[in-house]
C-alpha cells in the first residue's frame, strides 16, 4: 500500500474500529498527519506570530493545528486501533493508554494548581509521584510502539482476514 491509498483508506475509514490496518497503512497516516500538524503549525506562526524565542512559541494560538489534531484524532485513533488488531491484539489497549494520559495529566494538573493556588513548592512525593506517571507513560507508549512495527498475524484472526492476504 503505499502513501496515497494509506492516506485514503484511513479517512474513508475514518471511525471504522473493526478489521486490520497494515503497518504500511498505519505508518504512512502517521507521516501523512505529522506532515500536516507541522503545515498547520508553520501557518499558526506566520499568522498569530511566534518564533524561535520560546516564550513566543509558549504564547502563540495553535488555532490551525489544534483544528488540524481535532480532524486527525478519529482517524488516528481508528487506524491505530486496526493496527494493534492486525498483530492480534484487542484495541482496548489504545483506549487504556489514551485514559492513562488523560489521569495523569488531570492529576498532574490538579496538584501543581494546588501548590501554586497556595503559593507552595510542590512536595517531593508530588514530584516523584509525578515523574514516576510519566515514566509509566512512556514505557506504555514504547510498548504501543512496538506493536505498531511488529508483523501483522499472518492468516485470519479473530479480528479479520489478514490485509496482505497471506494464509495462516
Amino acid at each position: 500500500m503505499g502513501f496515497g491509498e494509506a492516506v485514503r483508506t484511513c479517512l474513508r475509514k475514518y471511525a471504522t474500529f473493526g478489521g486490520r490496518a497494515r503497518r504500511s497503512e498505519y505508518w504512512y497516516f502517521f507521516l501523512f498527519s505529522l506532515l500536516l500538524r507541522i503545515a498547520a503549525s508553520i501557518v499558526d506562526v506566520i499568522v498569530f506570530g511566534g518564533g524561535p524565542d520560546p516564550e513566543a512559541m509558549a504564547a502563540r494560538t495553535p488555532a490551525f493545528e489544534s483544528v488540524i489534531n481535532l480532524v486527525l484524532f478519529l482517524p488516528s485513533l481508528s487506524v491505530a486501533v486496526r493496527r494493534l488488531h492486525d498483530t492480534n491484539r484487542s484495541g482496548w489497549l489504545m483506549f487504556g493508554f489514551i485514559l492513562y494520559l488523560v489521569v495523569v495529566a488531570a492529576g498532574v494538573f490538579l496538584g501543581f494548581a494546588s501548590a501554586f493556588a497556595t503559593h507552595t513548592e510542590p512536595s517531593e512525593t508530588a514530584i516523584a509521584v509525578a515523574v514516576a506517571l510519566a515514566l509509566g507513560a512512556a514505557a506504555y507508549g514504547l510498548f504501543l510502539f512496538v506493536l505498531t512495527v511488529l508483523d501483522g498475524t499472518p492468516g485470519d484472526n479473530r479480528y479479520g482476514p489478514d490485509p496482505k492476504g497471506r494464509a495462516g
